[in-house]
């Protein structure tokens, strides 16, 4: 059970992710949204 909820959280933290990395991109550019997803990689795993 525990693991179905951490699968479906990781689900939507994906979605909602992208959603924002794209309009990250458009307002501060691929080198910065980069930088910065590459830190929330780091820290989230």
């Amino acid at each position: 059970m525990i693991h179905l909820a951490s699968c479906v959280e990781r689900l939507c933290c994906q979605q909602w992710g992208a959603h924002v990395s794209r309009s990250f991109r458009r307002t501060f550019g691929d080198d910065l949204a980069a930088a910065v997803e590459r830190g929330v990689r780091l820290r989230g795993s």
